[in-house]
């Protein structure tokens, strides 16, 4: 998929240039962090994987500064088949000691932004058939929406469970309207976490 891909793109460099542009644009940038608008880092992970990362290459070696703080990570990883991860290290963050909130926007931002590479890379690889996508936002329990914190709601909820997760199969093509896949496949973790029917991350 990926060598299709290529050839579709014209080159390395090509393919590179497009999905950072994709990953850079989408999810509204500007508004959150980490995210791959802030600049990103492209590198081949061994025989069959690319990743790009708001972490330069010495971030990963040992000792790093960065290591201790995945907050600021957001991770794209493309494998030779078309496989594709995202990893963000802020679903969660801490406003004040006493206060742990969900950050919609940055969930739903990266989500777009991954979904948004992959649909160039189905598209550069002419491929229109099926993908299996699934969502987890993890190490959530406890925390409340930052939406809501911002509001005299703020004391009065926590998330209850340790995660949220969604899968479904789609058409490649429907990653092309990357946020209105990442706003439906986030829809019901907003609703409970903000008490919001219809909540719009992007908004």
């Amino acid at each position: 998929m990926y060598e299709r891909a290529l050839v579709g793109f014209g080159g390395e460099l090509e393919i590179q240039a497009a999905l950072r542009e994709a990953a850079a644009s989408a999810g509204r940038p500007g508004r959150f962090s980490p995210s791959f608008s802030g600049g990103s880092y492209w590198r081949r992970q061994g025989a069959d994987e690319w990743r790009l990362s708001t972490w330069p290459d010495s971030a990963y070696e040992g000792g790093s500064d960065f290591r201790d703080d995945p907050t600021t990570l957001a991770q794209l990883t493309v494998n030779l088949d078309g496989r594709g991860q995202l990893f963000c290290g802020r679903a969660t963050d801490w406003l004040r000691d006493d206060l742990r909130v969900i950050f919609e926007t940055i969930i739903a931002g990266n989500t777009a932004s991954f979904f948004a590479a992959m649909a160039r890379v189905y598209d550069g690889a002419g491929y229109h058939g099926h993908v299996d996508v699934g969502v987890a936002v993890t190490s959530i329990q406890g925390a409340t929406s930052y939406h809501r914190s911002q509001s005299h709601y703020a004391g009065n909820f926590n998330y209850s469970t340790p995660a949220f997760t969604r899968t479904a199969r789609l058409a490649a093509g429907e990653l092309q309207e990357a946020e209105d896949v990442a706003r439906t496949f986030l829809r019901h973790l907003y609703e409970a976490t903000t008490g919001i029917d219809g909540f719009d991350p992007f908004s």
